[in-house]
């Protein structure tokens, strides 16, 4: 099994462009789309129905989750939490200017974690990484033989840096968790159980949606503790809020 980037890697130039212009963009709206722009990504230009965009955007969180579990599973210095959602918003600013036609899910996850563990301080070793996402995309031959390692990082490697230039090197993401927990400190100081909801929840928008390059971190923080409040029958009152 031949292992290299796809025909698309050469494509590069015209995303690096779009990345430029970008980049000119103020930092608090820099990566935020409307829903017109996700309407029209490189996917659905090429045919794919949104709700199937959609589906493989799941399956690239779902690769980096379980990427994430297994590695953390063979260490004492975890992967966090932190490091799990920049790599899922690093997938999704990707596949704004690139195809999943031309870059399979599971590759961009694998190197989308391998780049944000280097970013949020808890990186692994190449080899940990390439050895955990082959047995997760090949699980009826999850060991990886020594003559096709060098192919296999190598195209981690390779994707690493076509992310790099996609994304214009910007590596600072906004996530909601933060958000959630200050904002929850302000009006249930004592409901821990509300805020661990909406954090995950949180956690679930990143994962579930397309809305981490929709909303800004602030709006989804909201809409998290809104739903988690729902759920625990919370009722937020104007004295619960401090301003």
């Amino acid at each position: 099994m031949k292992m290299a980037a796809t025909d698309s890697v050469g494509s590069v130039s015209s995303s690096a462009s779009s990345a430029r212009q970008i980049a000119s963009v103020p930092s608090s709206s820099r990566w935020i789309f409307t829903q017109e722009e996700l309407m029209n990504t490189p996917s659905i230009r090429e045919g794919m129905h949104p709700e199937e965009e959609l589906k493989r955007r799941r399956a690239a969180a779902q690769t980096i989750h379980q990427m994430a579990d297994r590695l953390n599973h063979d260490s004492r210095v975890r992967i966090s939490q932190l490091c799990i959602c920049a790599a899922m918003m690093h997938m999704h600013r990707f596949f704004v200017f690139h195809s999943f036609y031309k870059f399979d899910p599971r590759d961009i996850a694998a190197a989308c974690l391998f780049l944000a563990g280097k970013s949020e301080e808890c990186p692994r070793k190449l080899e940990h990484i390439v050895r955990v996402w082959w047995a997760i995309k090949f699980p009826h031959t999850p060991n990886l033989e020594a003559n096709r390692y060098h192919d296999a990082a190598q195209l981690i490697v390779t994707l690493e840096n076509v992310i790099l230039q996609t994304i214009a090197f910007d590596l600072s993401v906004d996530i909601p968790h933060t958000f959630v927990l200050n904002h929850m400190q302000n009006f249930a100081r004592g409901s821990r159980k509300i805020s661990e909801i909406a954090y995950w929840f949180a956690s679930d928008m990143l994962h579930m949606t397309n809305w981490g390059v929709r909303f800004p971190a602030r709006s989804i923080a909201c809409v998290c503790i809104h739903l988690a409040c729902l759920w625990a029958q919370f009722e937020v009152m104007k004295k619960n809020m401090q301003t």
